[in-house]
């Protein structure tokens, strides 16, 4: 039996995931991986499509002052299929700055759903962009944590807005919070 390939590393989750917002400083710490979702490529595929290869991973947190939950994207390039496994300095060289465009539009979707008066929009909480150290994929290198708020379904079970995916009747966990919500993101 094969084992489904993870690109989670230890090393990229920190303890206390320490995010900028319109409201200062929010932690948030993981509660469990939900998903990932791989973008490989090898150099060819890369140099055609003007990307290079990288891993959405979907983990579901908690606000550590209010408890309140919140699904963070993570976003982390990593190495050129076939190169996963060289020393660290030979897959340096691969490393860009440019983070993907699915990464950019994760970030400026709930702004654009706010500003068309969607209820079913996730409100985005903060982000902060930190760089891969030496147990990195990619050393130097771009994590992208984007991090929004999550929505109840009427049976209770949490969603994920940020995944386009709206059951009917769902609405944000704390209607009264609405607006903090929308504000300041816990």
């Amino acid at each position: 039996m094969t084992l489904p390939k993870s690109w989670m590393l230890p090393s990229l989750v920190p303890e206390d995931i320490t995010l900028d917002s319109p409201c200062g400083q929010i932690h948030l710490e993981m509660v469990e991986v939900l998903d990932e979702a791989a973008a490989e490529m090898d150099q060819e595929e890369s140099n055609r499509v003007g990307v290079r290869p990288n891993v959405l991973t979907k983990l579901l947190c908690r606000d550590t002052a209010s408890g309140k939950p919140a699904v963070v994207q993570m976003y982390v390039q990593i190495p050129l299929t076939g190169t996963e496994w060289l020393p660290p300095s030979q897959r340096a060289p691969q490393a860009v700055a440019v983070v993907p465009l699915r990464a950019r539009r994760c970030s400026d979707t709930p702004g654009k759903l706010r500003d068309i008066h969607c209820d079913h929009a996730p409100a985005l909480i903060g982000s902060v962009q930190t760089t891969q150290g030496p147990g990195g994929w990619v050393s130097g290198r771009y994590v992208l944590y984007i991090a929004l708020t999550t929505v109840c379904e009427e049976r209770g079970g949490m969603v994920p807005l940020s995944t386009g995916v709206v059951g009917k009747g769902a609405v944000l966990c704390n209607a009264a919070g609405r607006e903090r919500a929308s504000s300041c993101g816990v």
